[in-house]
């Protein structure tokens, strides 16, 4: 969550240069008119000075002057909101009926910076969830790339606005679709998991007394469950419980016979 009260100061300085520009275009034309018109004077038989006509044209020269200075000072907030903003906005800030800028002004709105992996794609979703605080999730839609990342975390950065009232600064949990395509696959329960060379199985029964150890990939995670895309397959029995003890008599040495029921005890 990004503080906007740097958004609004600079939104407030960008109305005031705005104004300051409107009235300097009015005093240039106005000041050019006046040298415009004593030239004339000057040259229909110096009916004017030289001197009042030099004044003329230093004060033309001063208000364009000014003007060109509050025209690129308002160019300079402009760029400088929208490198700290972005487009949406920067645009938003701008316009004047801009239902957005007055939701996000009276609290009603907030803006989300999320980071995204950096092979995730150029065009994130439109639309993603957020967990908030108290468990409930909360639609946002997306405004535009965030010109600024995250120091704290590695990606592509983008803003994204949440019809919610939530404190500024407050970091939340994205719920990103990864695709737009529908991933059919198993949910193996997490009790029936085991870790073995540093990766994790499930085993399925195939025969009455007979089990078989499948690797299960990590990654597609749904709570604590995993979800296979193969290996398994509709209908097969996983074992849901005892696949730890089953795993121990799997890796049990086979075929060392011994001379009582306790090996240890048998050491001399």
């Amino acid at each position: 969550m990004i503080d906007l009260q740097p958004l609004f100061d600079l939104r407030n300085r960008l109305a005031s240069a705005r104004a300051d520009v409107d009235t300097l275009v009015a005093q240039a034309a106005s000041s050019r008119v006046q040298y415009q018109g004593s030239r004339t004077l000057f040259a229909d038989d110096r009916n004017i000075s030289q001197k009042s006509l030099q004044a003329a044209r230093s004060a033309m020269q001063g208000d364009e002057a000014k003007l060109q200075s509050a025209r690129i000072a308002l160019s300079g907030l402009d760029g400088a909101m929208r490198q700290q903003f972005g487009t949406a906005l920067a645009d938003a800030a701008a316009a004047p009926d801009s239902k957005l800028f007055q939701r996000l002004l009276s609290g009603q709105s907030v803006v989300l910076r999320v980071t995204l992996p950096s092979g995730f794609g150029a065009t994130p979703p439109d639309h993603i969830a957020i967990d908030a605080p108290g468990g409930n999730s909360i639609p946002t839609r997306r405004l535009s790339a965030s010109p600024l990342a995250d120091p704290a975390m590695q990606g592509i950065a983008w803003f994204y606005v949440a019809d919610a009232a939530l404190p500024a600064n407050l970091r939340m949990s994205a719920q990103v679709p990864t695709s737009s395509q529908t991933l059919s696959g198993l949910l193996i329960p997490e009790r029936s998991v085991v870790w073995y060379g540093g990766q994790t199985w499930a085993y399925v029964r195939t025969a009455p007394e007979r089990f078989a150890r499948r690797y299960v990939p990590a990654g597609n995670e749904r709570n604590q469950d995993l979800i296979v895309t193969s290996g398994f397959h509709a209908g097969d029995q996983v074992v849901t419980q005892g696949a730890q003890l089953l795993l121990s008599e799997e890796l049990k040495p086979q075929g060392i016979a011994t001379a009582c029921k306790d090996p240890p005890e048998c050491d001399d």
